[in-house]
């Protein structure tokens, strides 16, 4: 994905379409295309899971469930 393909997609999401949000929370994480920023990627994938996208919401739970988030599945 290049720069003009990633504003054409953010351009979808912040239009609602929950796929696209999910795709912009995966260039978020992982820094390819935009500076790599956490909070952004869990804000686009809380926006697409709350829209019912099922890949959002398994990449939350591994995000919150996984060492790197420092969270611990039973605290």
């Amino acid at each position: 994905m290049d720069k003009k393909e990633f504003k054409n997609l953010l351009a979808k999401a912040e239009g609602g379409d929950a796929e696209a949000m999910y795709l912009v929370g995966l260039e978020y994480e992982a820094g390819e295309v935009v500076t790599a920023d956490d909070e952004k990627a869990i804000e686009w994938m809380n926006e697409a899971a709350d829209l019912g996208n099922k890949d959002a919401h398994k990449w939350l739970e591994e995000y919150y469930f996984d060492d790197d988030a420092g969270v611990q599945a039973h605290s």
